[in-house]
């Protein structure tokens, strides 16, 4: 029987249970008093479940049906329908009445310094479809709305008189009977400035990296003096070099002082050689591969795995003019710069050939030290270019030999401070914006 295993809350067994039924067979009123009472109360909640049950479905039912009533109610309002009534009233105002209203405004325009001028303004008719919307039609069963509707936009400029800058300019808009539509003020050319700028040059030093080729020179700009490339990097003053510190060329001005290099070299005190060297220009001009400027104080011949440079421990000395050898100084018969590769290359080639190295001609090299990034620009030239009408430069009152800033030639040393007059470029700059001045109505 359910009951008795619905009992079974002492977690005995079914055969316990039974056991327990059977000791206890005797109050058969009892047990059916309490089956009786127990099925009066099952049937009682049954009751309450259901009458639970249907007060849920009831409220639902009721939130359903108001739900689906609203619903009902939005779908029979054509809003869609609304729109395009609305559209359609505009449109034939527009047709009947607006649209010749407002061709017939034919505006004019001018600039409150120039009443006297006018200038009609230029009617631009425009078609609109239901496309320029994102519509398929205007129309429909009950509404019948034209395919194409004119829209008039008038467009047209008006000129600010003069080339002042910040002048204001008013722009006026009148109907045909003069009324006045719209007025605007507006300044077509802001200017800022002139502001004044002054540039100063300063001193620059910089050597290769074996210090064999100390240079100094006074210009404008950043001193660039990092050991990147001679070939490449942009020695000395980044903007330009004080027109005095260059030759014709754009090329360092600079000298060859014996003297200095008598300091490092021996073979550099040969009366010979001084009488050769001394005074005589560091720097010469190579029109050829965009032009470069070839530093004289070093150059030497390269060749079948040979080489014939300036070595103080052998006594060797080569330049741009001629080299020393074996207590000897030989001339080239002209400046290199004036000769062609092959001829440049002769000239190794007799001394490879005085040394006993055998080496054809095609195969030997003169190389000489470049002066990275020369030729430069003059100062001069550079400040006048900044502003033709207000660029003024000013020399310096006095100058330097730039020798004199080397140090003992081939070591780093230490140098004296430049007190020279610096020189100066004075400009103005102003800076003007362009204001496209956009009057609607």
């Amino acid at each position: 029987m359910p009951y008795d295993i619905v009992g079974n809350a002492g977690g005995r067994s079914t055969s316990q249970n039974y056991q327990h039924r059977n000791q206890f067979g005797r109050n058969n009123n009892h047990f059916n008093q309490q089956r009786r009472f127990g099925g009066r109360s099952t049937r009682c909640r049954a009751w309450d479940c259901a009458r639970s049950m249907f007060f849920v479905f009831f409220v639902g039912g009721g939130i359903c049906l108001f739900l689906g009533v609203s619903h009902l109610i939005s779908s029979m309002t054509d809003s869609r329908g609304q729109l395009l009534q609305q559209w359609n009233d505009d449109v034939t105002d527009w047709t009947t009445t607006d649209q010749a209203l407002f061709t017939d405004i034919k505006p004019t325009v001018s600039t409150s310094t120039n009443q006297a001028t006018t200038s009609s303004l230029v009617d631009v008719p425009v078609s609109l479809t239901p496309s320029s919307f994102g519509e398929d039609s205007w129309s429909t069963k009950k509404i019948d709305t034209p395919s194409t509707v004119t829209d008039h936009t008038w467009s047209g400029t008006a000129q600010c008189p003069g080339h002042a800058p910040n002048l204001p300019c008013t722009i006026n808009i009148k109907s045909a009977t003069s009324q006045t539509i719209a007025t605007r003020t507006i300044t077509p050319l802001v200017q800022t400035g002139p502001t004044q700028h002054v540039v100063g040059s300063n001193m620059c030093q910089w050597y290769d990296s074996d210090y064999y080729h100390p240079m100094a020179s006074v210009g404008m700009g950043t001193c660039n003096n990092a050991m990147v490339s001679s070939q490449t990097y942009n020695y000395g003053p980044s903007t330009c070099v004080v027109d005095h510190y260059l030759d014709n060329h754009g090329c360092p001005n600079d000298l060859i002082v014996t003297s200095q290099w008598a300091t490092v070299w021996p073979w550099a005190r040969n009366p010979t050689v001084i009488r050769q060297l001394n005074a005589k220009p560091r720097f010469t001009y190579d029109p050829s591969n965009g032009g470069k400027c070839w530093d004289y104080s070093d150059c030497f011949c390269s060749g079948c795995g040979y080489e014939f440079k300036t070595d103080q421990s052998k006594g060797w000395g080569f330049t741009g003019y001629g080299y020393f050898y074996n207590n000897r100084w030989t001339s080239f018969p002209k400046p290199l710069a004036q000769m062609s590769g092959t001829q440049r290359a002769q000239q190794c080639k007799q001394q490879f050939d005085n040394m006993g190295f055998n080496c054809p001609a095609s195969r030997i090299n003169l190389i000489c030290f470049r002066a990275g990034g020369y030729p430069k620009q003059k100062c001069s030239n550079w400040c006048h270019a900044q502003d033709p009408t207000t660029a003024v430069y000013s020399p310096p009152q006095s100058y330097v030999t730039m020798t004199s800033y080397y140090g003992p030639w081939g070591s780093r040393g230490m140098y004296p401070k430049y007190t020279s007059t610096e020189a100066k470029c004075t400009f103005e700059k102003t800076s003007t914006t362009t204001i496209v001045g956009l009057v609607s109505i």
